[in-house]
C-alpha cells in the first residue's frame, strides 16, 4: 500500500535566526509565504489569555512603515491575498502572491513580524470586533459544545481555554499588553518562514537579506505547559439551549502529535466516522435512523490531544408528531457501536479504505502552494521534525486490523470519556444527568462485552462464538499454511426432505453459487477465478451449505464472495433449468453403476421409511 506525503523541503537558517523551509514548485507562477510563529494560546500566562488572537488581527493592520489598510491594498494590489489564524501551538501569517512579486510578498509579511505598529486607535477598535466575535461564538451551539468538551476533558493544561479568549479577559487588554508580547515572541528565532511556489533558494535568501537586515533577538523559552493529570472516571458536561438540533460528543483522551499511536488511531477515527460508510453512518444513521450526522476525527496537537467522536439528532417533534430519539438512547447505541469496535475487527479492506480517505486528503491539500505550505509548516511546527510526514507515511501503511484493535482497547475506555451533550431546553426534564450517563454507557459496554466475549474451547487455537441473533462461529487458527477453508451449515439436507421434494437440497447447494443479486453466474465465478479459489454448494443427509478454501492474503475479499452467495443468491431460472436437467442426467446414469445400485437397493430396506 503506498501513501502520499508532501515532497520535503530544504531547510535553511537565515543569518537573523529566523528558520527558513523552502520547497520550489515550478510549475505555479504563485509563492505562498508562511510565517510560522511558535507562540499559540497555549503559551499564554495570566493576563494574556487571548493576546495570540489578537496579533492575528493586528499584525496586518499596519506597520511604522506602512499605515492602517496598507498591508491588505499593498498585497491586494498585485494580485495576491493575506490571511491569518491561531491555534493553541502556534500562530501564523500567510501571503499568497504571484511569484514575479515574491519580494513584495516577502518584504511585507517580513515588515509585519517585525514592526507591527499596533496603532491606538485601530487596536480599541479590533478589541471590540474580537469582544463581539466571543459573544457570536455564544450563540453558536456547535462552538459551544466544543469549548464545553475542551474545558471539561483538559482542566489542568491550558488546552481547556478558549483560544480567543474571554470577554473579560480581553476587555482587560492595554496596548503595553500587546506590545510587551510582541517584543516577547516575534523574534526571528520563534519563527519558521515556510516558502513554496516559483522561486529558487537564492533568490529568495537574497530577498530575506534586505527585508531582514538588522533584524536579531533570542529564542524565547516557552512557559511550563500544566500537564494534565490522567482521567479515571468518566465526565459529563450537558448544556441545555434554546435549540431544534441535539448535539453529543464523545472524547478520550490521546495522543501528541509526534506519538506512533497517531497513524492508528487516525485510522480508526476514519474507520468510525469517515463517509457514508463508516461505522457511525451505517450503524446509527443509515441503520437505525437515530441520528442525522455522525462524525469522528483525531485531534493531535504538540502536546497530548484527544480522539472525539460526535453526532447530532433531531432534538424537537416532528411535522408528523413523531417524537424525537431520547439522548440517552443515542449515547448508548454510540457507546455500543464504539465497544464492538474493541472486540470486533475491522477487516483489511475497510482499513485499506480508510488510508486511501486519508491519503486523498493530503492529496487535495497539495493541490495548491497555501496547502503545501500548511501542511510542512505543521508538521514541522507541532511535531517537531520536517521529516515527520514521511515516517507518519509508512507508518500509515502497516496499519493492520491488530492494530486498530489494540488502540481501540486502549484509549476507547469509558473510565477516561467524556460525554458532552447540547441538549434542546424543551428536553431538560427528561433526566439527563451525570448519573444516568454513566450508567447508559456502562450498560452500553457491559452488554456488548457480554453479546461479544468469545467462549474458548480447551484449546487456545480454536474460539467459538455466538453472535447474538446470528449464526454461531467457530474459529480454528492454524499457521502451518498460508491458505483458508470456510464451512457454512444448517441444519437440513436430506433429512428434511421427503419423497415429493427428494433432491431439492442438493440442487439449492449447487445453486449457491450460481448467480446473486450483485452478481450474474459469470461475473461470479471470473471473482472466483481471480483468487484462485474454490467454492461449492454442499448438501448432506442432515444438513445444506457452502464450503470455500483460498489463499490466506484473500481472505477479506473471499469471505465477501462467500457471504454474498450465502446470504444473497438468486437461482436464476436458467441455472435452475440447467441444473435440473443435469441432474435428471445424473440419475439415470447411475444406473450403470451396479454397485451403487445395489447400496440404494440395502438402504430402502434397511431404513424403510425413515429419509
Amino acid at each position: 500500500m503506498t501513501t502520499h506525503s508532501t515532497p520535503a523541503p530544504v531547510q535553511l537558517t537565515h543569518e537573523s535566526g529566523l528558520t527558513v523551509l523552502h520547497h520550489r514548485r515550478a510549475g505555479s507562477p504563485v509563492v505562498a509565504l508562511q510565517a510560522w510563529v511558535r507562540a499559540g494560546s497555549a503559551d499564554e500566562l495570566q493576563g494574556q489569555f487571548g493576546l495570540a488572537h489578537v496579533h492575528e488581527h493586528m499584525l496586518f493592520k499596519g506597520t511604522a512603515r506602512r499605515g492602517v489598510g496598507e498591508v491588505a491594498r499593498e498585497i491586494e494590489s498585485i494580485g495576491g491575498s493575506v490571511n491569518a489564524w491561531t491555534s493553541f501551538d502556534e500562530t501564523v501569517y500567510h501571503l499568497v502572491v504571484p511569484s514575479r512579486f515574491a519580494g513584495v510578498g516577502v518584504d511585507v509579511l517580513v515588515d509585519a513580524l517585525r514592526n507591527s505598529a499596533f496603532e491606538a486607535t485601530e487596536l480599541e477598535s479590533e478589541l471590540q470586533v474580537i469582544q463581539e466575535e466571543i459573544l457570536r461564538g455564544e450563540d453558536m451551539p456547535s462552538r459551544v459544545l466544543g469549548q464545553n468538551m475542551f474545558a471539561a476533558v483538559f482542566r489542568e493544561h491550558p488546552y481547556g481555554r478558549p483560544i480567543i479568549g474571554t470577554n473579560e479577559s480581553v476587555a482587560a487588554f492595554t496596548r503595553e499588553n500587546v506590545l510587551d508580547y510582541f517584543a516577547q515572541w516575534y523574534r526571528p528565532q520563534n519563527i519558521t518562514l515556510v516558502v513554496v511556489g516559483d522561486i529558487e533558494e537564492r533568490a529568495l535568501m537574497q530577498l530575506l537579506d534586505e527585508a531582514a537586515s538588522g533584524w536579531t533577538g533570542s529564542r524565547t523559552q516557552p512557559p511550563r505547559r500544566s500537564p494534565e493529570p490522567p482521567q479515571r472516571e468518566l465526565r459529563s458536561t450537558v448544556d441545555f439551549r434554546d435549540v431544534r438540533t441535539s448535539h453529543l460528543n464523545l472524547a478520550f483522551r490521546g495522543p501528541a502529535l509526534a506519538d506512533d499511536d497517531v497513524a492508528p488511531l487516525e485510522v480508526l477515527a476514519t474507520l468510525l466516522g469517515g463517509g457514508e460508510s463508516a461505522l457511525l453512518f451505517e450503524r446509527l444513521q443509515r441503520g437505525a435512523g437515530l441520528v442525522n450526522g455522525a462524525y469522528a476525527y483525531l485531534y493531535a496537537p504538540r502536546d497530548p490531544g484527544m480522539l472525539l467522536i460526535g453526532a447530532s439528532f433531531r432534538g424537537s417533534v416532528g411535522e408528523d408528531g413523531s417524537r424525537p430519539p431520547e439522548p440517552l438512547e443515542v449515547l448508548a447505541a454510540t457507546s455500543r457501536e464504539l465497544a464492538r469496535a474493541q472486540h470486533v475487527p475491522f477487516s483489511s479492506r475497510e482499513i485499506r479504505r480508510a488510508v486511501r480517505m486519508i491519503e486523498s486528503d493530503a492529496i487535495y491539500e497539495t493541490e495548491t502552494v497555501q496547502g503545501v505550505a500548511q501542511r510542512i509548516g505543521y508538521f514541522h511546527t507541532v511535531a517537531g521534525d520536517v521529516e515527520f510526514e514521511r515516517r507518519f507515511r509508512e507508518q500509515l501503511a502497516s496499519v493492520g486490523p491488530d492494530d486498530i484493535l489494540r488502540v481501540a482497547r486502549e484509549y476507547l475506555v469509558p473510565s477516561r470519556m467524556t460525554v458532552g451533550m447540547m441538549l434542546p431546553d424543551t428536553v431538560s426534564s427528561h433526566g439527563v444527568t451525570h448519573e444516568r450517563i454513566a450508567e447508559a454507557v456502562t450498560d452500553a459496554w457491559e452488554g456488548v462485552e457480554a453479546d461479544l466475549s468469545p467462549v474458548h474451547s480447551d484449546s487456545d487455537d480454536v474460539v467459538v462464538h455466538h453472535v447474538e441473533g446470528g449464526p454461531t462461529i467457530i474459529a480454528v487458527r492454524d499457521d502451518t499454511s498460508p491458505t483458508f477453508a470456510i464451512r457454512a451449515a444448517v441444519l437440513a439436507g436430506l433429512y428434511a426432505e421427503s419423497d415429493a421434494n427428494n433432491g431439492i437440497n442438493a440442487l439449492t447447494a449447487h445453486l449457491l453459487t450460481s448467480g446473486t443479486t450483485t452478481n450474474g453466474t459469470s461475473e461470479l465465478a471470473r471473482r472466483i477465478d481471480e483468487l484462485a479459489a474454490s467454492v461449492s454448494g454442499v448438501g448432506g443427509r442432515n444438513s445444506i451449505g457452502l464450503a470455500m478454501s483460498g489463499l490466506s492474503v484473500d481472505f477479506d475479499e473471499a469471505l465477501d464472495i462467500f457471504a454474498e452467495c450465502l446470504f444473497e443468491s438468486s437461482f436464476p431460472a436458467d441455472e435452475v433449468a440447467r441444473l435440473r436437467r443435469e441432474s435428471l442426467d445424473a440419475i439415470d446414469a447411475r444406473e450403470d453403476n451396479l454397485a451403487g445400485s445395489a447400496i440404494r437397493q440395502f438402504n430402502r430396506y434397511l431404513y424403510a421409511a425413515h429419509p
